[in-house]
């Protein structure tokens, strides 16, 4: 399986990201993206984590957004500059900071666009399934897929990596839904990490897996629809609402919520 890093800023291109590797059979690698925007010891280390992840799983290309990419490249110049400045004033030859990394980000945008115009240009129909005939296929298939790498935060050592099947998420979000009466007439608000676990299986993965009614009842349904927010408060920017059906996930930057935790509980009762 082709193993892809997914360094996204907080957003519904993360979900898109992650449900397309689903589809795909590869193995998606949630991270936390360096701040571009912070102290330059700061993106450093957490530039050193990425590339610790990435080596860890073997991941050749990282999935982000474009503006996130060019934002990144331009924090990186800056180490880049700094490094070889402080290098020739104590005059070492060789810096280990400066590194080149070991994968090649690819924007989002430029994904979607080629896949765009092989739908555009596919001249072969798919071979039809009846609906038995699907969901047979996809639990057969689904024993013993890794759907994802979940790594450690790295607070007490290096992050290490846990290896997520697709069984395991399907299992776990079916408990998650059964503890807590989870119904397609809920709502959900979180400005929990979409690459942290909890945020990623609870609040983001839960929704997508409400069962349907009639025949597809016991299938997981992955639609999940996005609407423009329509907060227009200056205090909430940053929300981004997920619809699917009757059930609707609103997920906010968690950097938002550090800096108004009382946010989440405005959200919460709009929604």
């Amino acid at each position: 399986q082709a193993v892809v890093v997914l360094a996204f800023p907080p957003g519904l291109d993360f979900l898109v990201a992650f449900l397309a590797c689903e589809a795909c059979a590869a193995v998606a690698v949630p991270v936390r993206p360096p701040d571009p925007t912070g102290a330059a010891e700061r993106f450093a280390e957490e530039r050193r984590a990425l590339i610790g992840v990435a080596t860890a799983s073997g991941a050749r290309l990282a999935l982000t957004t474009r503006a996130y990419a060019a934002a990144f490249a331009i924090a990186d110049a800056k180490r880049n500059l700094f490094s070889t400045l402080r290098a020739k004033k104590v005059a070492v030859s060789s810096v280990s900071s400066v590194s080149a990394l070991p994968f090649a980000f690819v924007p989002l945008e430029r994904v979607l666009r080629r896949g765009k115009r092989r739908i555009t240009d596919a001249r072969v129909a798919p071979t039809p399934h009846t609906a038995n005939e699907s969901n047979t296929n996809a639990n057969a298939k689904e024993k013993g897929v890794v759907a994802f790498v979940q790594f450690t935060s790295g607070s007490t050592g290096a992050p290490k990596g846990v290896v997520v099947g697709a069984e395991h998420v399907t299992t776990n979000c079916a408990l998650i839904r059964a503890r807590l009466g989870v119904t397609d007439e809920d709502s959900n608000v979180s400005w929990l990490p979409q690459f942290h676990d909890m945020g990623l299986v609870g609040a983001w993965l839960v929704p997508l897996t409400i069962p349907g009614g009639g025949k597809d009842r016991d299938a997981l349904r992955h639609r999940f629809a996005a609407r423009k927010n329509s907060l227009a408060s200056e205090r909430d920017e940053g929300v981004v609402v997920a619809k699917k059906e009757k059930a609707v996930g609103v997920f906010f930057s968690p950097a938002a919520f550090a800096r108004d935790p009382a946010s989440w509980m405005r959200v919460a009762s709009e929604y």
